[in-house]
């Protein structure tokens, strides 16, 4: 499976570094889950079999995925300029689903 995350309101120009700490399942040891940028605003995550359940959470359908990111550049460096950040989830069967802009399992 692929996520893809698209993130509102940046304050970075450019990423130049991107990991995922936790949360995911890889479909093998050896094709670990592999974070990469589509633009300054998308991120994806391919080779997901499945997500981790978090243990401290009170109910087991919540879903955390812990990523790691690191920008070139900042924007938006005085108090008054902080937009509200928003994140957005898609969850996509594979890479050719993604790429042939097919409805993703969810969004």
């Amino acid at each position: 499976m692929l996520l893809k995350v698209f993130l509102t309101n940046n304050y970075w120009t450019s990423i130049d570094k991107c990991s995922v700490l936790g949360g995911v399942i890889s479909t093998s040891a050896t094709q670990l889950a592999t974070c990469t940028w589509a633009s300054t605003d998308t991120l994806l995550i391919s080779n997901i079999a499945g997500f981790e359940t978090d243990p401290l959470l009170g109910v087991t359908t919540n879903k955390r995925v812990k990523l790691m990111f690191r920008g070139t550049a900042l924007t938006y460096l005085y108090s008054g300029d902080y937009p509200t950040r928003y994140a957005y989830s898609y969850l996509y069967a594979n890479q050719d689903s993604y790429n042939n802009g097919y409805q993703p399992i969810f969004a």
